[in-house]
């Protein structure tokens, strides 16, 4: 009986949500991460993918800018590490403006 009960309860918690997600034409559409930030944090993490895969002169910085601000260099939390970088990404906004100042310097534009 708790099973059925934990399912059903389950069922309707995934249909709430799913509801919750649709956008009703005329509602505006969510604000995407950008608008919020004044970043976009994807091209963040895509230059650090990079750097993860390819360490160069242009990137070097990256690892200097990791350690001076502690970015995670694995998983937290059951999150991936990459899971990880853009949970930190989205939530250090004043050390992130100092990575786009390093970014423009070192062309990575």
């Amino acid at each position: 009986m708790k099973k059925i009960f934990f399912a059903l309860a389950l069922s309707l918690g995934a249909i709430s949500f799913a509801n919750a997600q649709v956008n009703v034409v005329g509602q505006p559409a969510e604000d995407k991460p950008e608008d919020v930030l004044g970043y976009n944090p994807d091209i963040i993490l895509n230059d650090w993918k990079n750097w993860e895969q390819e360490r160069t002169t242009q990137n070097a910085f990256i690892a200097t800018f990791m350690t001076d601000h502690n970015v995670p260099t694995t998983g937290l939390y059951g999150l991936t590490k990459h899971n990880t970088w853009m949970w930190w990404i989205s939530n250090n906004q004043e050390a992130i403006a100092q990575y786009l100042e390093l970014r423009e310097e070192n062309g990575l534009e």
